[in-house]
């Protein structure tokens, strides 16, 4: 079983890019990279090797609701859970405001 808890000071696997294609059809496909890697006694992060693996996560397959996490302990944070429709309109919503504040940006320059 690989360790997801960062804080124990051993080697866990951590997503270093992740690429979304959002395809005309509308069907977001996914791909990552995963790398092993481990927090430091200062906090620091460090990446234990240059070996990569690639994954891709097709949200059209997953339907059903995923186990919300800790992002820090890997432990299931009891009671939330998130759909694949939601993640990407959480993203999207995140995408779409630094769209309108670049738009803001070139505006107040305009002026």
């Amino acid at each position: 079983m690989r360790n997801y808890d960062t804080t124990k000071g051993l080697p866990y696997p951590r997503i270093t890019k992740i690429e979304i294609d959002y395809s005309a059809d509308g069907k977001p496909r996914i791909e990552y990279v995963e790398r092993l890697a481990i927090v430091d006694s200062s906090g620091k992060v460090q990446h234990l090797d240059a070996y990569l693996t690639y994954h891709v996560l097709d949200l059209n397959t997953m339907t059903d609701p995923v186990q919300i996490v800790n992002p820090a302990t890997g432990e299931p944070i009891p009671g939330a859970t998130a759909t694949g429709q939601q993640v990407m309109l959480g993203m999207l919503a995140f995408l779409r405001g630094d769209q309108l504040a670049r738009d803001s940006m070139a505006d107040a320059a305009q002026q």
